[in-house]
């Protein structure tokens, strides 16, 4: 296992294509391609750069990590392998200017796993891959109204976030707190009574870990605040789970603390 939690594996011919975004701003282009991968066999790599002739790249079969790195203005590319030997660890599209943010979802998942990433895998990612930050974000799937103390919880994720720092020693790490979560008590929406509890939780984690800690629900405003941001179509009718709209409302107060603390 690596840190977004997927690979693929070709199987005979396999292709993907990336392409930017106009939707939001400096997502149109970039002008670092870095497709990171396994090959124990010989093979070659065929790129197409925005939309132009394609070019083959060869590589020698390895059991280690292996790189390949197309630069210059990029806002299409495309990829491809013919193998029944190849593992795909992840393509990198960055840019020289500005900072770059890799998200790795992997949706319901409660964040324990960690523990099985491959040392000598990430130690060979980051000779091309590196990071100053990582942020980790669990727990809101993890909480139950029944259940008040996660310290069992907590005890495990503790485990699985040594190991991330020990896989990379150059970042800092920042955990996020669980955000407001709603359930009706009373014939109205409240804040669940285990949001606190987790929060709690997570927050001696991150002491205990000495890395930084981000209280969101606090951010959205503390208790109850899940009404409003439902009310104002920032999170979905389920109490819990963010908008597209709320995601950039939360990244935005996310963001600027942050400036704001890199500042002092």
């Amino acid at each position: 296992m690596i840190l977004s939690g997927v690979y693929c594996n070709a199987t005979g011919l396999a292709k993907t294509q990336f392409k930017g975004s106009k939707k939001l701003r400096h997502l149109e282009s970039w002008n670092t391609s870095t497709l990171l991968f396994i090959s124990p066999d010989d093979v070659d790599i065929n790129v197409s750069q925005n939309k132009g002739e394609e070019q083959t790249h060869h590589f020698t079969g390895s059991q280690e990590v292996q790189a390949l790195e197309i630069d210059g203005q990029t806002s299409n590319i495309s990829i491809s392998v013919n193998s029944n030997n190849f593992t795909a660890l992840g393509l990198y599209l960055n840019d020289n200017n500005g900072i770059a943010v890799d998200n790795m979802p992997i949706r319901g998942y409660a964040g324990i796993r960690h523990h099985s990433i491959s040392a000598p895998i990430i130690e060979q990612m980051r000779q091309y891959i590196d990071y100053d930050l990582i942020v980790i974000e669990y727990g809101i799937n993890a909480i139950s109204s029944k259940q008040l103390n996660y310290n069992s919880y907590t005890s495990a994720l503790k485990n699985d976030i040594l190991k991330i720092k020990s896989c990379y020693p150059n970042a800092d790490i920042l955990i996020l707190g669980v955000g407001d979560r709603g359930e009706r008590r009373n014939g109205e929406i409240q804040t669940m009574k285990a949001v606190p509890a987790m929060i709690k939780a997570q927050r001696r984690m991150a002491q205990e870990l000495c890395v930084l800690f981000w209280d969101t629900q606090l951010a959205m405003g503390g208790n109850n605040s899940i009404v409003e941001w439902t009310n104002n179509k920032d999170t979905n009718k389920d109490y819990t789970h963010l908008s597209f709209k709320g995601g950039a409302r939360l990244g935005k107060l996310f963001s600027d603390r942050l400036i704001e603390e890199i500042g002092k």
